[in-house]
């Protein structure tokens, strides 16, 4: 499964591929028809693979590949489709192919970092995420700090990694994926009521899911507050009863709380 950053990767990319696809040089005559497509079947392809629809994804992105072979865009969101595909070998060409089309490409800085951090790269990981964190015209800087994060906790380094998130939230205070890390990260430090606190703003925000709405009945259960974790525990039957995360309360409540 793509983890929620990657899904916040693909989702920016599907935002500025489309961009500079509806605003490529359409009425230049010196760009060969194949080339302006291209950015077309690569925003498509993008869109495909967002809503996982990966064969039409690849022929999408295939065709973009044949029409300019030297789009770097192509090659990146490419290498987006082949990770999903479990394909690492070729995922990382195309990456490599990418960057070195366009060696300032912020957005292949952070997938390619991701591919590495999937990966259990990390050092070179956070190389990438650099690289991306160093172009002052990033417009999105939360998602590759929010991946620095993630890498370090997959090192052990919980510091790092709060600090990381926090950077992230103190660029964007309702970007999910760091917000969702920082309930993660106090919950298993058992820090419930920062839990708290990052629980109500990724609601406020985004809505509970039942995987959030299970951490907030463990969360209140926690602080102590029974009233509270039933009060959760019934919205989460209620809203999803045939969740595993429902079940897993019922077993709960069957416990006592």
């Amino acid at each position: 499964m793509m983890h929620v950053v990657g899904a916040v990767v693909l989702a920016a990319a599907v935002l500025v591929i489309g961009a500079c696809a509806s605003t490529g040089s359409g009425s230049d005559d010196d760009v060969e028809p194949n080339e302006e497509t291209a950015p077309i079947n690569v925003s498509l392809g993008a869109q495909y693979l967002s809503q996982g629809e990966l064969n039409i994804a690849n022929m999408k992105l295939q065709r973009a590949l044949e029409q300019d072979p030297n789009l770097a865009t192509a090659h990146w969101t490419y290498a987006l489709l082949q990770m999903r595909l479990n394909r690492a070998d070729l995922a990382e060409q195309h990456f490599i192919r990418a960057l070195a089309l366009d060696p300032k490409d912020s957005l292949a800085h952070n997938a390619y970092g991701t591919f590495l951090c999937d990966r259990g790269r990390l050092p070179e990981a956070q190389a990438e995420f650099d690289k991306a964190l160093d172009d002052p015209l990033y417009e999105q800087p939360e998602t590759a700090l929010t991946n620095v994060g993630v890498c370090a906790l997959k090192g052990s380094d919980e510091k790092q990694a709060e600090d990381a998130f926090r950077r992230a939230l103190a660029r964007n205070a309702t970007f999910i994926p760091a917000l969702y890390e920082m309930v993660r990260l106090t919950y298993d430090q058992q820090r419930y009521a920062q839990t708290r606190q990052f629980l109500d703003r990724y609601a406020q925000t985004a809505g509970h899911t039942a995987h959030t709405l299970l951490l907030a009945v463990r969360t209140e259960t926690g602080l102590g507050n029974r009233d509270a974790a039933r009060a959760y525990a019934a919205r989460l039957q209620q809203d999803y009863p045939e969740s595993r995360q429902a079940a897993r309360v019922a077993k709960m409540q069957r416990h006592g709380i």
